[in-house]
């Protein structure tokens, strides 16, 4: 059945401990001394694990043991000689048949008085019964011995598995000379393997003798089996006989006051006698230990049935639980609720009425209560469990806000602690990405340990434009500046370089673009310019910038912008574009002012060409004389491709 369950006793665990430390060194304290009390109840196997703490075998050992099993002396008995004598009667016979069970001391001494234990004789056992403790079963009247007084020693041979071998008590008789003519001559002769159970009979009658504080009756029913003790007993003199009869009884009863009875009720509590502490509470009038008791009584009924009659089990428990709460026991009660599988019940319990936040928080984790979990792990500044009970309970705003709150109020930077705080932000977010709600995710990338961790994640997840608004919201203009670069925003690119100051490098960008934009946006082929979405708006902003830098600058740039202008400009306009984009060392200026020119003459009507029968003899300053002028003619049209193609070769071989 252990195996079953996957259970084990203090015998298999014994076991373990002397296999392990067979194997290994024991590594704990060692003992001068060990002195070892109730030994009776520890087993060969388990006293031998002493030899492990205490290697002075010879003299570092004392072993005391109560009566029950060992019979050893030294036990405070707080009984009077009378009850003494008769238990050393049986402990004589144990030493006559079974020497080597029990130690071969001196008889107990006790030097107060007191009466002989009483031998009852009566008729019957109902009779013996009812005529000790009354109609306790019909009028509710109950008349006993009190609290802490007196024994009642009831039919203990009549139920010994021994029946009638207690006849052998006759033949110790014979042997000591105290067998006379009126006793049974004929009696069975000792024998080991017939007897075997004598021992351990004398000894259970030796331990209810011995329970005795003054006064001890002894009543048997069945006369037969009683008979040989009882002839030992007043052959010896040990004993009185009397009638069971009403004066008798009224001698037993004794009244005990409440404290007494309280009393009385406590040391059976530390005892675990559950039945019967209820019944002294009971009668000391103290409800609340009376309800202590049948608690723990319902407990340990539970206890015993776990695992056999699962029905019954949580009957008791249950009926424990309430008991355990009526009377402000709350952590057994929870503990109850436990075994219930109420945990919710239970971790309320640990939490609100005993203050056991960690007991309280497993309670609710168990029973899938995370938000009260979290909170109860939090109350104990267990930040690593609070945010595992929050991701597996997917309560990653909840354990957002603990996070923050710890990082304002709380120093509690251990590295698990980071380790796991940083799983969980990184959990919480990629639940956000799955469900398409970026600006959630980003309130928990904000809260990342580092920039570098808010990088790696964003980038992993493609959410670039999240990436830059996070590089904005920290000031990191020009990482943002090569982030946009790498993918060809240069317009964003612009924009980053403005905020950090470098007006020079945004100008560059925002013109290059207007350049590239104005001959291939839109399926340009790259002539002639053209406008685009932007492109007045995009110059405006390059000449205020520009104008944060140098003058100078300035002129460059606006002659730039004034050539990459789509609009239609004059040929003296245009003429002086050129001259500024020389001036300027632009080779763009320059190709694009004299391919606008060529334009010019190429787009006016053939008829408003100037006829020119000769060459003039310098042509250039003829040519630049007639575009000043606004004038066409075939040979201009021919100057202003040579000199397109002129200044191309030019400027390609830097000659």
């Amino acid at each position: 059945m252990k195996t079953q369950r996957g259970e084990f006793d203090l015998g298999d665990l014994v076991n373990d401990i002397h296999h392990r430390l067979k194997n290994r060194n024991y590594e704990g304290d060692k003992m001068d001394l060990v002195y070892i009390d109730e030994v009776q109840d520890l087993s060969m196997r388990l006293i031998s694990l002493f030899k492990y703490i205490c290697e002075n075998v010879d003299e570092g050992f004392i072993f005391a043991g109560d009566t029950t099993q060992t019979i050893a002396r030294g036990i405070d008995f707080r009984t009077h000689a009378a009850v003494l004598d008769l238990a050393q009667s049986v402990i004589d016979v144990i030493y006559h048949y079974f020497i080597h069970s029990a130690d071969k001391l001196e008889p107990e001494i006790s030097h107060i008085s007191g009466e002989a234990p009483v031998l009852l004789e009566c008729d019957s056992d109902e009779n013996a019964i009812m005529t000790i403790f009354g109609d306790t079963g019909t009028s509710g009247n109950f008349f006993g011995f009190g609290a802490d007084q007196d024994v009642l020693l009831y039919n203990f041979f009549g139920t010994s598995p021994l029946n009638d071998q207690w006849r052998v008590i006759y033949e110790y008789m014979k042997k000591h000379g105290w067998l006379n003519e009126k006793l049974p001559q004929s009696f069975p002769t000792f024998s080991k393997e017939r007897h075997n159970v004598l021992c351990s009979e004398l000894k259970q009658l030796y331990v209810a003798i011995t329970r005795t504080r003054q006064r001890l009756w002894i009543c048997e029913n069945k006369k037969e089996l009683s008979k040989p003790m009882f002839d030992y007993w007043k052959m010896k003199g040990l004993v009185q006989i009397r009638k069971l009869d009403s004066s008798v009884v009224q001698s037993m009863w004794v009244a005990s006051t409440p404290q007494e009875w309280w009393e009385r009720g406590k040391k059976l509590f530390y005892e675990n006698n559950f039945v019967m502490e209820t019944l002294c509470f009971e009668r000391a009038g103290d409800i609340t230990w009376e309800k202590l008791a049948k608690a723990f009584g319902f407990r340990a009924s539970a206890d015993q049935i776990r695992g056999t009659n699962h029905e019954s089990f949580l009957g008791y428990v249950r009926e424990a639980a309430g008991i355990f709460e009526s009377i402000r026991k709350f952590e057994s009660a929870a503990s109850c609720y436990c075994d219930l599988g109420e945990f919710e019940i239970a971790g309320k319990l640990y939490l609100n009425k005993c203050g056991k936040v960690d007991v309280a928080a497993e309670c609710f984790t168990l029973s899938r209560c995370y938000t009260e979990a979290a909170e109860a792990y939090a109350k104990g500044d267990h930040f690593a469990n609070c945010l595992l009970v929050c991701k597996r309970g997917k309560l990653f705003d909840k354990g957002l806000e603990y996070i923050k709150y710890w990082k304002e109020h709380v120093n509690v930077r251990s590295k698990e602690v980071r380790k796991i705080e940083q799983e969980f932000l990184e959990n919480g977010a990629l639940k956000y990405h799955e469900n398409k709600d970026c600006e959630s995710m980003t309130k928990f990338v904000r809260v990342f340990s580092s920039i570098e961790s808010k990088r790696v994640f964003l980038r992993s997840l493609g959410c670039i434009d999240d990436l830059l608004s996070l590089e904005e919201e920290s000031g990191h203009f020009l990482e943002n500046a090569e982030l946009v670069r790498s993918w060809g925003d240069v317009i964003k690119e612009a924009d980053l370089l403005e905020k950090t100051g470098h007006f020079k490098e945004a100008v560059v960008l925002l013109v290059s673009y207007v350049f590239f934009s104005s001959l291939w946006e839109n399926g340009n082929r790259g002539w002639p310019l053209k406008n685009f979405y932007q492109k007045e708006k995009l110059c405006e902003k390059v000449k205020l910038l520009e104008k944060m830098d140098s003058d100078l600058f300035y002129n460059y740039i606006c002659n730039e912008l004034n050539v990459l202008s789509h609009k239609r400009s004059s040929l003296s306009e245009l003429k002086n574009d050129l001259v500024v984009s020389k001036e300027n060392n632009s080779l763009t200026g320059e190709v694009l002012s004299i391919r606008k020119i060529l334009d010019a003459h190429l787009h006016i009507n053939v008829s408003k060409y100037e006829w020119e029968d000769e060459l003039p003899v310098d042509i250039k300053k003829h040519c630049e004389d007639k575009v000043f002028q606004n004038s066409v003619s075939g040979v201009g049209v021919c100057y202003s491709v040579l000199l397109a193609v002129g200044t191309t070769f030019y400027k390609d071989k830097g000659a």
